[in-house]
């Protein structure tokens, strides 16, 4: 297997000309994070196409998709969903609050409700519409969802 693994990342992110200590890093990855196949080169071909092959980044990549329960293709594929529903959350609220979402807000709002209670992009829109701009705040806004899940 991974023979296979290897000569695709070379194929496709090396051109053919992968040296020995980066085969041996892949193996070394391997090891370390048990990633599927599938994992592996999604994580090679995205640090290929950030322009950075370079061993930090991609364990710094790999550690950030190890901390987000990522093993899988399947998981990385719940992981992309997740940050684009983020984004998504992020971009309407900005356009209705005209003002940007700090990392913390991110982190103690969005991915709460999107996490922990589970809450649709619509339904997070629909509770904003409700709140009409003038009244628009986060924690009015989480205030409201955190009653919706204890009722």
């Amino acid at each position: 297997m991974h023979y296979i693994i290897i000569r695709t990342i070379n194929s496709k992110c090396f051109n053919n000309k992968m040296d020995r200590t980066w085969k041996k890093y892949i193996k070394q990855l391997i090891k370390k994070y048990k990633f599927d196949k599938t994992v592996l080169l999604t994580l090679f071909e995205y640090c290929n196409n950030k322009k950075s092959l370079d061993p930090k980044y991609i364990m710094e990549v790999a550690d950030t998709w190890i901390k987000n329960n990522i093993r899988t293709g399947e998981d990385l594929n719940n992981y992309y969903k997740l940050c684009n529903n983020i984004e998504e959350v992020k971009k309407y609220i900005y356009k209705h609050r005209g003002k940007r979402i700090t990392q913390f807000e991110e982190e103690f709002y969005i991915k709460k409700w999107i996490i922990k209670y589970k809450l649709s992009n619509d339904e997070i829109f629909k509770a904003i519409k409700k709140l009409g701009c003038n009244n628009f705040n986060l924690d009015k806004l989480d205030d409201k969802f955190e009653r919706a899940m204890i009722n």
